[in-house]
């Protein structure tokens, strides 16, 4: 009788978590958290670029998260960020290297980062 209460109050713990929580049972929240993982794992990778300038390795990194769109992913992403007014900081990562592989666009050109050795005598 115990057991059988153990089992049920699990099951019933379980589906709701799944419910509430946006597990297998809520796929729509699930591409939302893997758009938002990605997301940040760009902004990661970025941020890495900013630091070290190493294109081969974000590149590298890049494909492994977005695959053969990583492209037309980080570009997507910056605008996203642009448009949705996310953190400046972010969106300066993301355009930089956007930059760096030749993807700039219009929107994103406001948030470069000038070079200070080239504004210098």
């Amino acid at each position: 009788m115990l057991l059988a209460g153990l089992l049920a109050g699990s099951l019933a713990g379980w589906t709701l978590g799944q419910l509430a929580g946006g597990g297998a049972l809520n796929p729509g929240s699930v591409d939302q958290q893997s758009r938002q993982f990605r997301d940040d794992l760009l902004v990661m990778i970025a941020a890495a670029y900013s630091e070290d300038g190493d294109l081969p390795a974000a590149w590298r990194r890049m494909r492994r998260v977005a695959g053969s769109a990583s492209v037309i992913a980080l570009q997507s992403t910056a605008e996203r960020f642009i448009a949705n007014s996310r953190n400046v900081q972010d969106i300066r990562f993301l355009v930089a290297l956007a930059e760096g592989l030749g993807r700039l666009t219009p929107a994103m050109r406001p948030f470069l980062v000038p070079d200070p050795a080239a504004a210098s005598p």
